[in-house]
This record gives C-alpha cells, structure tokens and sequence, in this order.
C-alpha cells in the first residue's frame, strides 16, 4: 500500500511541482520584457483637469494577471488624501498592448510637483505567484497659477502720469518719447529689442522710452516657513502668491509699475504683459525659505539677521515708490514681532503701507490627525486674540489692514476688500 501511495503521489506531485517552476520562471521571464510608459505634460495650471496615459506593453507568450499600479503623485489629492493615481487591471494578455487613462486634477498649488516613483505588482495566470517591480524614475511638472480677478485699491499716482492726482490715469501703454536703451532683462517686452545695435554689440540691447505710468507700487511677499501654516492648496503661502498675483494682473491693466521683493530676492520695478508672465513664473517656483530658530529661544529681546537684510533689500530697491503692500501670514512668537518691527520702520519710509494677511486654521484642522486637532483648535482661539491686537496696531500706526480667511469659498467668487 505504501508503495503504491508512493507512485500515486509522485505522479500527483511531478505536474505540479513542474508547473509550479513553468509558472515562476515564465513570470521572471515576463518581468524582463514587460514595458510601461506614462506620459503626461510638462506644464499645466491649477485646477486643471488632466490626463495620466499609461501604454503597458506585453511582447512575449506568457499573460499577466491581477495588474495594479501606484504611482506616487504630487500635483493632486484623491477624496482620501492621499497623493498616488491607483488602479487595477484584472489581466494583460500575451502579445497586446494595452492602455489606461487616468483624469487627474491639479489641485495641491503651484509650483513644481513630481510624478513617481511607481510600483507595479502583478501574478501569473493561475494567481500562484506574485512580482512586484519599482521605478524609480522620477519627472517634475510645472504648475502655473490660476490668477483670481480682485478690486484693486486706489492707489498714490505717480508723478509721471498724465493726470497726476487722487485717481489713476485713462491713459495706457509707454510713451513714444525715445528716452535711451539697456541691456535686456527678464519682463522687458521683445518688441522693444534694438536689433541693429544687438547685432553690434553682440548682447541683446532694448529701447527705453519716457515713463508713463500711473503708479509705482512695492510688493513684499514674506516666504519666511516660520511664519507660515497649512500645506498644498491650503497653505498660507499659497494663499499670499495667489493674492498677491491677483493683484499684480489688476495692476498690470491699471498701467501700474511694480517691485517684487521676497526672502529670496528681488524682482525690480517693471510692467506690462510680458512682466506679469515673468513674475507669474518666479512666483510659482517659489518655496518656504527655512532660517535657523536657536536664538529664538533666548529670553531676550532678539534682532533677526534675516529680517534686517530684508529691511536693507527694500531700501536700497526703493526706487521711486511710495507705497508697499505686504503679504505675509501670523504666528504668534518672536518672528512675528522682529517683522512687525520692520513693517513699522517701513512705514517711516513708505508714505502708504498695507498689510493683507491670511488667516483660519480651520481648513488645516479637516486634514490633519485627532491629536494634533486639539492644539490647532488652542492657537485658534489665541489667533483670534493677536488679531483684535494686530487691529488696534495698524490703527494705532496708520496701517491699512486686510484679514483674508483661509477657504474654499474663495476660489469660487474672489474678492478682496481692502
């Protein structure tokens, strides 16, 4: 009896155990000449919707089954929040090529998002065994901001303008009063460009003409990480470019020149389309500039580094404005008061300065753990308090103050009393 069990057993087993092997390496097999391709633009805008293409080619005899893909992905959120395109497929046959799209919509900001790195898990036909393959390949994307139409405040005219006064010119466009020329910089138009001269002094010269312009306006966009709060979309960072682009489009139509400043640099004064596009471009590649907190926690009264270089950077950039709208968010503790200090030695400088603010921590209080929840909920109400303060500040000092609350209502119908 034992023998026969024997020989029964071993007929049993020798199919499977072969077909076991046949299956595992047929899938390795597989694994080497399977391809995957994505594709995807390289730009696209803030809440657009967009197409993930993936091509999965099957060349060789053996089927795949039980494909599922994740792919790590930056540029959006699922209704989960979780960031990666996920789907499953249940079999790819032998000798097919087969594509999936997936609509996708950019709704984690500007800036440059990254696409990858993607996991791909699959079995062989009879579920038996199971390969997972890693790409590592990783791709930016640009995403350029969906600009807001807002008021835009009355402002201080220049004294270039043709109706100098309380109220801007209706004039538009430069001067056709050839006034001398320079080497080009990012924002100048290209119709401007002296090409006979370029061709001479082999630099890539542009006419200047007289200034007509109706006001002269300083921006500051404070992007300091300390200051700031929230993350994607959300983000008060996010919420001050979005803000302060929406008021450089408005200004752009108004025949207004502008001054960028930031933690990172400057953006001289200019205007025009071509400089809106330029500044569009700078700001959306802007990220939270992270400083050293040490000598935060000394009990004296400190003097940051950083805030008196920014002071200086103002200064010297000042131009001919008389006038600054300051974009930046609050937290209460030593940093807001080293730039609260700055805001009001501007404003012996400046003869108008705005402070427009972002605040509500209750959009950051929906996406982040329970334990967490109860300290965000205690600088809620503490918020509250600095804000009624901040009020009576600005009053005190003759800021003008705009409190923006953190949303998604805004987005819908954007508006922004001043």
């Amino acid at each position: 009896i034992i023998s026969l069990f024997k020989k029964e057993a071993f007929v049993i087993l020798v199919p499977l155990v072969s077909l076991y092997a046949y299956q595992y390496f047929s899938l390795k097999k597989n694994s080497r000449y399977l391809k995957i391709k994505r594709s995807f633009p390289k730009q696209t805008k803030e809440e657009n919707q967009e197409d993930v293409l993936f091509r999965i080619k099957n060349p060789v005899a053996f089927s795949l089954a039980n494909f599922t893909l994740v792919s790590e992905f930056t540029l959006f959120k699922n209704p989960k929040g979780e960031k990666f395109i996920h789907f499953y497929l249940d079999d790819i046959k032998n000798n097919t090529v087969f594509g999936k799209k997936v609509g996708v919509q950019a709704n984690t900001g500007m800036g440059i998002k990254e696409f990858g790195p993607d996991t791909y898990e699959m079995t062989d036909a009879t579920g038996i065994h199971k390969l997972t393959l890693t790409s590592n390949k990783i791709i930016n994307i640009k995403v350029f901001p969906k600009v807001y139409p807002t008021k835009l405040p009355k402002n201080i005219s220049s004294k270039n303008s043709i109706n100098f006064g309380q109220f801007d010119s209706t004039m538009r466009g430069n001067n056709v009063n050839f006034y001398g020329t320079k080497e080009h910089q990012p924002g100048d138009q290209v119709k401007h460009i002296n090409w006979k001269l370029s061709l001479k002094s082999q630099k890539t010269i542009v006419n200047l003409f007289e200034q007509n312009t109706n006001s002269e306006i300083s921006l500051l966009l404070v992007n300091d990480q300390r200051l700031h709060f929230g993350a994607d979309a959300t983000s008060t960072l996010e919420y001050c470019k979005d803000l302060l682009l929406s008021f450089c489009k408005q200004s752009a139509y108004s025949n207004n020149s502008l001054a960028v400043f930031t933690n990172d640099g400057v953006i001289k004064l200019n205007k025009g389309a071509q400089f809106l596009a330029h500044l569009e471009i700078e700001i959306m590649q802007l990220t939270p500039q992270k400083y050293s907190s040490n000598e935060l926690h000394h009990s004296k009264i400190i003097r940051l580094t950083e805030v008196d270089h920014l002071y200086k950077k103002i200064i010297l950039n000042q131009a001919q404005s008389n006038q600054i709208y300051i974009f930046t968010s609050m937290i209460r503790g030593k940093v807001w008061s080293c730039y609260f200090e700055m805001f009001l030695k501007l404003k012996r400088r400046f003869q108008k300065i705005h402070l427009i603010i972002p605040y509500g921590l209750e959009q950051v209080n929906l996406e982040i753990q329970r334990e967490d929840a109860l300290v965000v909920a205690s600088h809620q109400k503490e918020m509250q308090k600095d804000l009624e303060n901040l009020k009576f500040l600005c009053r005190r000092h003759g800021i003008q103050l705009s409190l923006v609350k953190i949303g998604q209502a805004w987005r819908e119908e954007f508006t922004m009393t001043w």
